[in-house]
């Protein structure tokens, strides 16, 4: 049964990267939350909810949950499972209550990708773009393309506005992302999804570096509605869905000194891993 909460804090595109300590993530999380509740709705309550998006061989939902299961917490963290196998209630007695879904993030043929929120389905990267909103689709997921830096440049931004043509708002979000610059003007993709009625969803979405740990919540969106403890997948998917939604984004964007330090770096690890694969 849905609580009588009204305001909805979401990070839909999180990423707990294998050199994330657990406990200083979800800490640092639940901060950022409330730094945000504090700014968007002060003084109501407000369920916070982070959207796992997971690389293929990445388990770190599926940990979570055996802590569930094994009444295992971690320091003053507790996990508890709800009445569907993609969601986790994570409590802390100082902190307060996190919803954390389960998510996957599809590398997909073309050279864009998809995220599925809300669901424990596998999906092997390398499908098209078509087939893998469709599977999420068919597993009663959110299907959302997220913008990365150079990711929607020439026939891959063609594409993605080719779907804004072919696909319908209930079938496709788009998404945002905090390491997108500040200072530079935000994608025409948004502005054109806008007019046609999709949806713009922003997401943390951290890198998989140890300083990105403090990443998550720090942008995100805020909506109006209640989520219940027994289905939140279910029921912020619905949400999200459903038109006309009011979205309000939360957080900051990045700022030029970082930007540039996370290209570097992630240039260094692309390096890494074609040299490991050689």
């Amino acid at each position: 049964m849905p609580i009588a909460i009204t305001m909805i804090l979401v990070d839909t595109h999180v990423h707990i990267h294998r050199c994330y300590e657990t406990v200083a993530f979800l800490d640092s999380a639940s901060r950022n939350f409330r730094q945000a509740a504090a700014a968007a709705c002060p003084d109501q309550p407000y369920r916070a909810v982070l959207c796992l998006t997971e690389d293929a061989g990445s388990g770190e939902f599926e940990r979570l949950r055996v802590r569930a299961d094994d009444h295992a917490g971690l320091d003053d963290w507790s996990f508890s499972r709800t009445g569907e196998p993609h969601s986790l209630l994570v409590s802390h007695r100082r902190y307060g209550e996190l919803t954390i879904l389960a998510g996957r993030q599809i590398r997909c043929a073309e050279g864009v990708e998809v995220l599925a929120l809300g669901t424990c389905r596998q999906f092997e990267d390398g499908m098209s773009v078509n087939a893998a909103i469709d599977r999420t689709l068919d597993a009663g997921a959110l299907a959302v393309l997220p913008w990365g830096f150079g990711k929607w440049t020439g026939r891959r931004g063609r594409l993605v506005r080719k779907l804004l043509g072919t696909r319908t708002p209930q079938e496709i979000s788009l998404g945002d992302n905090s390491g997108r610059l500040a200072v530079c003007p935000e994608p025409r993709e948004f502005a054109l999804a806008r007019q046609r009625g999709f949806r713009v969803l922003p997401g943390s979405d951290p890198l998989p570096f140890p300083a990105e740990i403090t990443r998550a919540a720090v942008y995100g969106l805020v909506i109006a509605g209640s989520l219940g403890t027994t289905e939140p997948a279910r029921d912020l998917v619905g949400i999200l869905s459903s038109l006309p939604v009011r979205i309000r984004p939360f957080g900051r964007l990045e700022t030029p000194f970082r930007f540039l330090r996370n290209q570097l770096a992630m240039q260094l690890v692309k390096r890494q891993m074609s040299g490991a694969r050689a």
